[in-house]
């Protein structure tokens, strides 16, 4: 199931270059994770922020949403 949804994020030509910040906690009864990459494609350059908010039992997400910047240029 990993593969299906965060397999399609980024495409095979997309270089992760650096991860740049990450931050996480916890709000009531949710948490919080936010990231930022340098990714390098055929296009150039550029940051993606990411940020999720989820919900876990057990060690499994049992929901969650997410946010992306999008790929900004660096």
């Amino acid at each position: 199931m990993d593969d299906i949804v965060l397999g399609k994020w980024f495409e095979p030509s997309d270089h992760i270059e650096e991860l740049y910040t990450v931050s996480d906690e916890v709000i009531a009864d949710r948490s919080h994770l936010a990231y930022r990459l340098r990714v390098r494609n055929p296009d150039g350059e550029f940051l993606v922020e990411q940020q999720a908010y989820y919900a876990a039992e057990t060690g499994t997400i049992t929901w969650m949403r997410v946010l992306c910047s999008g790929y900004r240029p660096a």
